[in-house]
């Protein structure tokens, strides 16, 4: 879901084809300099074949329909969300992980995204998420398009909601200027 006070130029939900539409939400914001924001929960999984290869599907449907997008869309976009996956970046490394969730994070930094918490040099990893084993893991980001990465801000990884049970997940949040 995405809210905003700001007018909305128009909807890239129409532009992105995806195999689980659902689970996308996108506009671009009626303002300048242009803005456009892509929120996108990509599907958990297990070892299951069937779970794998449906997050597998919508990975790679995901990352052809940002390839499709207009350069200069690309430029001015953030993506958020529950990605479901680390990068190889990951601090300390996550075992378990299969190449198509890596490939997520590889091909999001060559399209020019840097994610949110890399942009403002965070004094560790953070995390978003906690596992059975007590150990974190960081699967929400922000990433940000080349024209808006000098104007970040901040990045904060918000455990209150998580804390509270409201949510297994941080809140993230991200300062543009």
């Amino acid at each position: 879901m995405l809210a905003t006070r700001l007018p909305v130029r128009d909807r890239l939900c129409s532009t992105l084809d995806v195999t689980l539409p659902w689970r996308v939400a996108g506009v671009r914001l009626a303002m300048d300099p242009g803005l456009a924001i892509l929120g996108a929960y990509f599907p958990s999984r297990d070892r299951a074949p069937a779970k794998l290869a449906k997050k597998e599907a919508f990975i790679q449907s995901f990352l052809a329909s940002l390839r499709q997008l207009p350069q200069s869309t690309r430029d001015t976009l953030i993506i958020a969300g529950d990605y479901n996956a680390v990068s190889r970046r990951h601090d300390p490394p996550r075992s378990g992980f299969v190449p198509c969730e890596y490939e997520l994070h590889d091909e999001l930094d060559r399209l020019g995204f840097l994610s949110g918490h890399e942009l403002v040099a965070f004094p560790a990893q953070p995390y978003s998420w906690i596992g059975r084993t007590g150990r974190g893991y960081l699967y929400d980001y922000f990433h940000v398009g080349k024209a808006l990465q000098a104007s970040l801000k901040s990045c904060s990884y918000l455990h209150d909601l998580r804390e509270l049970r409201l949510s297994d997940h941080a809140a993230v949040a991200v300062a543009v200027a």
